[in-house]
């Protein structure tokens, strides 16, 4: 089981270094104001991915019959084939098709992450964790390769390139998955079955979809405001800084949290409260160090290229990562008290504190957006404090856990 689950952990980890990859050859090809609505796609895919499958395939894996999670996982793929779909002909019409690119590129590139998701689900309930985390990191090298290329070959002044790259790869994934799903997974039932199932596992699902709209609003938020607020140098180099650093911390963070809610779960188990308190204390300590120190090697590798090209995208990218310094501490530091949290199976005020948090970012993204021009990088800050305070949150109410049973 541990060496399932640590092959589909490290194609997990190869498809997100790709994607980080993909944007740090596009920061050297392309121009500010292309990399910038290259940018405004990727968070419009974010966005949609969070919730276009209304999170059934996380059903998939407690559903009680094969019959079940087959259902549960068609259902997922024919909701977000109709969703992104129904996004890209509406932006196609509304925009037309060259200014609804981004919208089309990023609905089609949703559906294929979607999809991905559902047939993952499938493959690991089936034991084959292996090919399911190879799908994720085959998802991210074709559209590493189309993307990339289609930027090399085509014009480097306009975005369209490497948006038809995103878009064609997108569907050739989307289409494999599809093929896959068939082999896999029955697809003969009856309404009423498909009905019964989502009824029957409505509690996994809806408690999956509140955090995923809540996290992806919360994530992408900034990204959109700047992109419509703010000059596009500032909002490129943002768009460098947040992904390359946002996924080794995302990495990081989801490993972390994993492997630390199975062990907490055998320690209330084993009423050993002091160890847990003590190992959460500890493991937060040390992952705020080492997210500072990460961080600020990134930070510096950035400027470096800068340094070298001259480039004003890459010095904006470099000072965004030093901003960003303290809300990436913040994360990985958090991933213990999350864990915590999870063990003592108190989702439901993670899922308050998510919900204030966002309430919290949107108020200051509309406080700032007018001075955001003027002020990116305190606009920037100011944007993560909530993120920051939220961490904190979470881990004070997860040390309270601890000491009250302890007690």
């Amino acid at each position: 089981m541990l060496k399932r689950v640590a092959q589909f952990s490290a194609w997990q980890a190869v498809g997100q270094a790709l994607s980080a990859a993909t944007i740090f050859i596009l920061g050297i090809l392309l121009p500010a104001n292309p990399l910038a609505t290259f940018g405004y796609a990727l968070s419009i895919s974010s966005l949609l991915s969070t919730f276009v499958t209304l999170r059934l395939e996380q059903a998939v894996l407690v559903a009680h019959s094969e019959e079940d999670a087959s259902r549960l996982a068609w259902a997922a793929f024919t909701v977000a084939t109709i969703v992104c779909v129904l996004v890209a002909v509406g932006a196609a019409l509304w925009f037309g098709p060259t200014r609804g690119l981004p919208f089309i590129s990023g609905a089609l590139s949703a559906l294929s992450i979607s999809t991905v998701g559902v047939s993952q689900q499938v493959l690991i309930r089936h034991g084959r964790s292996n090919e399911a985390g190879r799908m994720a990191a085959l998802r991210a090298g074709l559209l590493a390769v189309l993307v990339v290329g289609s930027a090399l070959i085509g014009s480097r002044a306009i975005p369209k390139a490497a948006l038809m790259g995103m878009a064609w790869g997108s569907v050739i994934v989307t289409a494999t998955c599809f093929i896959e799903l068939r082999r896999t997974a029955a697809l003969h039932s009856s309404q009423s079955e498909y009905k019964a199932a989502l009824r029957s596992y409505k509690d996994v699902w809806t408690a999956y979809l509140g955090q995923s709209i809540l996290s992806g609003i919360s994530l992408n938020a900034p990204y959109v405001a700047f992109f419509h607020a703010v000059d596009h140098g500032l909002v490129a180099g943002y768009l460098l800084a947040d992904r390359v650093a946002r996924t080794p911390v995302a990495l990081l963070s989801t490993s972390v949290r994993s492997h630390l809610t199975h062990n907490y779960v055998i320690i209330l188990r084993e009423q050993r409260f002091k160890e847990g308190r003590s190992i959460m204390g500890r493991w937060s300590l040390a992952l705020a160090a080492l997210g500072f120190v990460g961080l600020s090697l990134i930070g510096l590798a950035i400027h470096l290229i800068a340094s070298h090209y001259h480039s004003a995208k890459w010095a904006s990218a470099a000072a965004a990562v030093s901003v960003l310094t303290l809300w990436a501490s913040s994360v990985l530091s958090n991933s213990p008290a999350a864990a915590s949290l999870t063990a003592w199976r108190k989702n439901a005020y993670i899922l308050r504190a998510q919900a204030v948090e966002l309430t919290g970012r949107l108020l200051v993204i509309a406080a700032l957006i007018r001075v955001a021009p003027h002020h990116f990088y305190l606009s920037l800050f100011c944007i993560h404090v909530p993120g920051v305070l939220y961490n904190f949150a979470l881990y004070r109410r997860a040390a309270r856990a601890w000491q009250s049973a302890d007690a």
